[in-house]
């Protein structure tokens, strides 16, 4: 058996991505031609825990405790938040929009996706949790514009259903996302 990236995220809806894309091409315009390199809106997610090498005999067991976490937690209610960068503005590595979880269960859902992972074999993942949905990374040298080029997004609200395990394959044309298996959460009242 072989050697795959995998993560562990929640896709977004359709008209999120689109809005995150219209949004990016905003900012790109105010940026040097291949200062960044914009995440393509249907790539957009948000990341629960990066796993990274995966031998693919894990993937079931992965799956399997992914199932048994869904099950145990309702679907969410998210909205998207301010954008910004890390490490910070003045020297940003990566352009990210946040997202705001008025209930805080995304949280509790992300650490019991931590524990799931921890007792698979993974190490702790050593950063503390800052949900955000990756937009585009700046090449290394690349200053940012001038002025204020950080924008924020139309607040948009929207559900998670299901949480999904993903291989991520480089592809000559960019990078290209398949689901392993997806997990549904919980549906409130059912």
């Amino acid at each position: 058996m072989g050697v795959i990236r995998s993560f562990i995220a929640i896709r977004l809806p359709g008209e999120i991505e689109e809005g995150l894309g219209k949004l990016a091409k905003k900012m790109r315009t105010l940026w040097p031609e291949r200062g960044v390199r914009w995440v393509k809106p249907g790539n957009i997610h948000l990341t629960l825990r990066f796993l990274g090498d995966t031998e693919e005999g894990q993937v079931g067991d992965i799956g399997e405790g992914l199932k048994e976490v869904a099950s145990r937690h309702e679907a969410l209610a998210l909205a998207l938040g301010q954008s910004g960068c890390f490490p910070n503005e003045k020297r940003p590595g990566v352009i990210w929009t946040g997202i705001e979880d008025g209930a805080g269960r995304l949280q509790k859902l992300q650490q019991d996706v931590e524990a799931l992972v921890c007792d698979l074999g993974w190490e702790r993942e050593g950063r503390e949790y800052r949900p955000h949905l990756t937009l585009g990374r700046v090449r290394q040298g690349v200053r940012p514009p001038n002025g204020a080029w950080l924008q924020d997004p139309v607040p948009l609200e929207f559900r998670v259903g299901e949480v999904e395990l993903i291989q991520s394959e480089l592809k000559p044309g960019g990078v290209e996302y398949l689901t392993l298996c997806r997990a549904g959460l919980k549906i409130p009242g059912v």
